[in-house]
């Protein structure tokens, strides 16, 4: 079973990936972002003996590539700069609670829209009562 174990963990690139990420901006960033990163659009793909990981930046509209990981010597051969990274992590934080925003807006209209279509009815149904 350890062996499995040993296995499993080696491969285990979503954590390989967030320690990369810990590693380019500081375990004090790491901790400020950390409630965001499930919101980032982050894709890591395995190309010959390198784990490429890249995050997609919104207001660029384009994938930029973070770090290249060697799987072989277990070492980041390329990453961002930190400061650079810092400020796409900051534009996509401000992206997402913008879009998160617009998503609350967009369901409280929803929800006042079936209230009033509820209060409507019972309205409707209350004035059919009364004239019979």
């Amino acid at each position: 079973m350890g062996v499995l174990k040993s296995v499993f963990s080696e491969s285990d690139f979503d954590s390989r990936v967030y320690q990369i990420i810990k590693d380019i901006i500081g375990e004090n960033n790491f901790k400020e972002f950390k409630d965001f990163l499930y919101f980032y659009r982050i894709t890591a793909e395995v190309e010959k003996d390198f784990l490429k990981i890249k995050q997609f930046s919104h207001k660029e509209g384009r994938w930029i590539e973070i770090a290249i990981f060697n799987l072989k010597t277990k070492k980041v051969e390329k990453s961002i700069d930190k400061n650079e990274f810092l400020k796409v992590l900051q534009e996509e934080n401000n992206y997402i609670l913008s879009s998160t925003e617009k998503e609350i807006k967009r369901v409280a209209n929803i929800v006042l829209a079936l209230l009033s279509l509820i209060i409507g009815a019972l309205v409707s149904l209350l004035v059919i009562n009364v004239i019979k």
